[in-house]
């Protein structure tokens, strides 16, 4: 399972999450500390070592999603994206979602006959330097965040009821108490 990096744009906490290739694709990852959206910081990793052991440890597109119906699923899906682009990936290429700039794009396959040269390549492309055979990724450029929803005006209303009914002494301050539960509900992410 490969490590991901993560930021957080709210609190600024920096953290890694290990994920299968789906579930990176598929998530969104909150902050372990505020539970903010936390973007994924994207860099492109640099094979070590030689290629062939590089890719032994790697396997065949299948192996890496797995001989089952969604890992097939999954690797078709990323295929087809592929194909769209122009490329046309071999059995025995490496998929890397951290070099990928889009899932299922080319970017992301590593030919077996040079991984670390296309390495190098996207890493020119996406303006990434290398220093002592580790990445330095340049500023993260932070995955839009969901837009926010305003609590809707029914459900402030059910909310003021409650508090009213709750405590009838605040029945001559409904105008308050209104504002007072959007402020406490305000906006909340739709992912959320």
């Amino acid at each position: 399972m490969p490590l991901y990096q993560f930021h957080c744009p709210t609190c600024k906490h920096e953290f890694e999450e290990l994920l299968t290739i789906s579930r990176f694709e598929e998530h969104s990852m909150a902050c372990p500390l505020c539970e903010g959206y936390a973007d994924h910081v994207m860099g492109v990793p640099t094979p070590v070592g030689t290629a062939t052991r590089w890719l032994s440890q790697h396997g065949t597109l299948l192996d890496q999603f797995g001989d089952t119906p969604t890992g097939r699923q999954n690797l078709a899906a990323r295929v087809a994206v592929a194909k769209r682009h122009g490329y046309h990936p071999s059995a025995n290429d490496v998929y890397d979602p951290t070099v990928a700039t889009a899932p299922g794009h080319p970017s992301g396959f590593l030919s077996h006959t040079d991984p670390a040269g296309h390495v190098r390549r996207v890493q020119a492309e996406q303006g990434v330097g290398a220093e002592g055979g580790l990445a330095k990724a340049p500023t993260p450029s932070p995955i839009a965040s969901p837009p926010l929803v305003p609590l809707a005006a029914d459900i402030a209303d059910n909310l003021t009821d409650r508090a009213i009914k709750a405590d009838p002494g605040l029945a001559h301050k409904r105008a308050q108490v209104r504002e007072a539960v959007i402020d406490k509900h305000r906006y909340r992410r739709r992912s959320e």
